[in-house]
């Protein structure tokens, strides 16, 4: 029996998080700037985005405006996600004290909320994961990480003004952790009381006081005590060596993919030359009388 084992490389990529302050106004410039020429500064999508955010104190956050202002940070940078987060608390469980975080990530359960502002949001995004082949409900949400963020086109007065689709960045995955009526969950190796609804679509941001939220409704709330959270590779070779990593085993994948097909055709090929020899043998028993 082959002898195998899951491994990761010795040198594990570390990676920094940061919450912006007043040292970020001219980023927070740049992204009411950026929006605003994106969506048009009388836009209902860009009131919506900004709302609650102030650029001189450098505070607020929500869903839209966090996933948005992801799209402007330094090469290598992000907004956080769940999973950071999760990471975070391990290593610093005080981290998040005094604040509260949007990550850029939306909680779906089924076809109809009862915001009836997520609704165009929804309709769109129904469509787009028809062909993804993932499946949702209450009891196994999909996450869905990073979507793009784009105008209405159709309805820009209705709605939030704009639509969420799946972008070439977008990542999908489902979270039982997140089920409707669960009000626990462990995060950094900490039971932290969670939040969340039975229908439609949800943000996901941890509370000021240390809750995970995955039922909030309104994707533009956002008030004083909100900051915006990036992550960003600390050192500047972990996504290098995730990369390397990744290929690596992609492959070993593929050369154990052929391996087992060279196996099969090679017992084909055995079992067939064991049929001729014990023919051959037979054929010349016959002549032999």
């Amino acid at each position: 029996m082959a002898k195998e084992i899951n491994f990761l490389p010795k040198e594990i990529p570390k990676y920094k998080a940061r919450v912006l302050g007043e040292e970020d106004r001219e980023f927070y410039e740049e992204v009411f700037s950026k929006t605003a020429e994106k969506y048009g500064r009388n836009s209902l999508a860009y009131k919506n985005i900004i709302n609650g955010i102030n650029p001189e104190e450098v505070t607020g956050s929500n869903f839209l405006f966090n996933t948005e202002a992801g799209l402007y940070l330094k090469e290598g940078s992000k907004v956080l996600t769940l999973e950071d987060i999760d990471n975070i608390l391990a290593t610093d469980k005080n981290f998040f004290n005094g604040f509260y975080t949007d990550t850029n990530q939306l909680v779906l359960r089924n076809n109809k909320d009862s915001y009836e502002k997520n609704q165009l949001i929804i309709n769109y995004l129904i469509k787009e994961l028809k062909s993804s082949g993932y499946e949702f409900s209450p009891e196994n949400p999909l996450v869905i990480t990073n979507p793009e963020l784009v105008p209405d086109k159709k309805s820009p007065n209705e709605g939030y003004g704009l639509i969420a689709k799946l972008g070439k960045d977008t990542k999908l995955r489902n979270d039982k952790r997140l089920a409707s009526g669960k009000n626990k969950i462990n995060l950094g190796n900490l039971e932290k009381g969670l939040y969340t609804k039975d229908n439609g679509l949800s943000r996901v941001y941890l509370s000021r006081g240390g809750g995970l939220n995955v039922g909030g409704d309104v994707l533009e709330l956002s008030s004083g005590n909100g900051r915006v959270v990036a992550v960003s590779d600390a050192e500047g070779v972990a996504p290098k060596i995730l990369e390397e990593y990744a290929t690596d085993q992609k492959a070993l994948k593929e050369l154990k993919k052929e391996q087992k097909i060279l196996s099969e055709e090679m017992k084909k090929y055995k079992t067939q030359i064991e049929k001729i020899n014990k023919k051959y043998q037979e054929t010349l028993d016959l002549l032999r009388g």
